[in-house]
């Protein structure tokens, strides 16, 4: 069990080799399309994610939470997108595309079966989690034709692939019901740039080929604290089996990241033999090896509330915003900033928390909504994303260990003035497992 939730993480190269591109032409500025998801559960609450905290399911968003954990919780997500992208032209892209989404681990640095064991309760706990998802995508293949008196036809066809990953390791400290957390974060990749101009109605016309790639890599660092306030103390106090009413008040601050980010830049033009069918090279236009920038990602900062209703339903409010006219690009990278915001909502049930109900019962129903503007600005105007969300979780007893299987739907229009809308449908599927023996000390030899 301890391997195979290790192990896991090592699929991510290997899977993510295979996975599909994206269709964003807006991937082309800035970093990329940045990465909202979380783990299954928030991404299905709306991406609510700064006050949540539970005894068994991982938040890798806020640190603080991995005080509050007292099962050794793993996860793998994975997603599918439709989209259906529609320019002001009257051209339209209809798009599939497949995703690793997440992997993460939270470990309790201590064991609730010892506390059993012990006939002691302790008033602080420790955890600890490791998390890699994508932090940004950048993905595009399309062909533009366009022609002039001078050179006739022109075609110009673009490429664009990769983005930048998130490696995160969490700590989280909880005393009695305060928990604060740090967060480690490792940000690294490659984004890959090919543009092909042809004069089409030349003869033994130079064509260019562009090739510009930008690999960048940096730490950053977070802080993230939670406060729980149990509202019915006087009727636990009463009776001890009574479960509690929670309410948590999150917050996250993401310091800003410096990223090393080298440039690399092979500009060519070639010579295209019809008879033959091969295109010879002519000449090197430019050639750039490492040019290295410093880049910066921004501060940000999150609040929200979260509030459970002794494990029969649940509320979740996220507010965030996010400082982007500090960021810096490198002086080759395309794109204009401004500061960025989004607001959220969620809400779940469970008809029966019990194990022993019936599987309608004892699945959990997730709803969410969420509303941001982008974080790239193109003639002024920042593109608008509305997401509406619905899922559930199906629970399992495996091993005599719990294993929940999470299935979502996500519905997001985002809107860039008259130049460009995107409709997506985005299905996600993600699979809870935990554990109660990690640091379970033996009784006997």
């Amino acid at each position: 069990m301890k391997y195979f939730n290790i192990a896991v993480f090592f699929l991510y190269y290997s899977i993510s080799s295979a996975q599909n591109i994206e269709f964003s032409p807006l991937s082309r500025f800035g970093f990329g399309d940045l990465n909202k998801s979380s783990n299954s559960i928030i991404q299905q609450l709306g991406k609510q994610s700064t006050g949540f905290a539970s005894e068994d399911m991982l938040n890798f968003d806020n640190p603080a939470s991995c005080g509050f954990l007292k099962f050794t919780d793993a996860e793998i997500g994975l997603e599918s997108k439709l989209k259906y992208v529609d320019f002001a032209n009257g051209g339209s892209v209809k798009d599939w595309s497949g995703n690793l989404s997440h992997i993460g681990i939270g470990i309790p640095l201590r064991n609730s079966i010892n506390e059993v064991l012990d006939r002691k309760t302790y008033d602080y706990s420790m955890g600890v989690s490791l998390a890699l998802k994508p932090f940004s995508k950048t993905g595009y293949n399309f062909k533009l034709v366009d022609s002039s008196a001078q050179f006739g036809e022109v075609s110009r066809s673009l490429n664009a692939r990769g983005g930048l990953n998130m490696l995160t390791g969490g700590f989280g400290y909880r005393k009695k019901n305060f928990s604060i957390g740090l967060d480690v974060n490792y940000i690294f990749g490659t984004s890959k740039f090919d543009q092909f101009l042809a004069f089409n109605d030349i003869i033994f016309a130079d064509n260019s080929l562009l090739k510009d790639e930008f690999s960048s890599n940096g730490f950053g660092f977070g802080i993230g604290i939670i406060q729980k306030q149990v509202i019915n103390k006087s009727q636990i106090a009463k009776d001890k089996s009574i479960k509690e009413k929670k309410l948590h008040y999150g917050l996250k601050v993401q310091l800003p990241t410096t990223l090393n980010t080298n440039y690399n830049a092979l500009h060519t033009t070639r010579s295209y033999f019809e008879d033959a069918g091969i295109y010879t090279l002519k000449d090197t236009v430019l050639f750039i090896d490492n040019d290295e920038q410093k880049t910066k990602l921004p501060l940000k900062i999150n609040g929200g509330l979260y509030y459970d209703e002794q494990g029969k339903f649940g509320v979740s409010f996220d507010y965030g915003i996010e400082f982007w006219e500090k960021a810096k690009l490198h002086n080759k990278q395309k794109g204009v900033f401004k500061n960025s915001g989004s607001i959220g909502l969620g809400f779940w049930f469970r008809p029966d928390r019990t194990i022993y109900g019936s599987f309608i019962k004892r699945s959990q129903y997730r709803f969410g909504a969420n509303y941001s503007n982008d974080y790239r600005t193109v003639n002024g105007v920042n593109p608008k994303t509305i997401s509406l969300s619905a899922g559930m979780g199906i629970p399992f007893i495996y091993q005599r260990q719990n294993t929940m299987l999470n299935l979502g739907l996500e519905y997001g229009n985002m809107t860039f003035n008259n130049t460009l809308k995107e409709n997506y449908i985005k299905l996600n599927l993600g699979f809870t497992i935990n554990d109660n023996e990690w640091f379970l000390r033996r009784r006997y030899d």
